[in-house]
């Protein structure tokens, strides 16, 4: 189950000039939905560096694109990437569960106990 949540993140891709800044559409403990400014081949692998709000440490994990197809924005240039999770530290996809719980709660207007 993804959740809409708006999460600055810099990706790149190994052993290349590409690299860019975005902030997901949504995410989940196994992977998110990214915009970018570059269309990206399904297979490629991505080095990630995730920024949870009010967070310190950032999250470090790689990703592979699953699917990449250009996005509904006014902007012609931006697609839309699939993106799975293939490395990341098992404190590190806790981090994220953690924040995506908290943030579905603030949401939902749920009261925290």
């Amino acid at each position: 189950m993804r959740f809409n949540a708006n999460i600055d993140v810099r990706y790149e891709v190994p052993q290349s000039v590409l690299e860019g800044i975005s902030i997901t559409k949504d995410i989940s403990a196994n992977g998110m939905q990214l915009p970018a400014a570059l269309r990206i081949d399904d297979g490629t692998r991505l080095g990630l560096k995730i920024m949870l709000p009010e967070e310190k440490n950032p999250v470090f994990a790689t990703a592979e694109v699953i699917w990449s197809r250009e996005s509904k924005s006014e902007d012609e240039n931006m697609h839309d990437l699939g993106l799975c999770f293939v490395k990341i530290d098992s404190l590190d996809r806790s981090r994220i569960l953690d924040y995506i719980y908290k943030n579905w709660l603030y949401n939902a207007k749920v009261p925290l106990s």
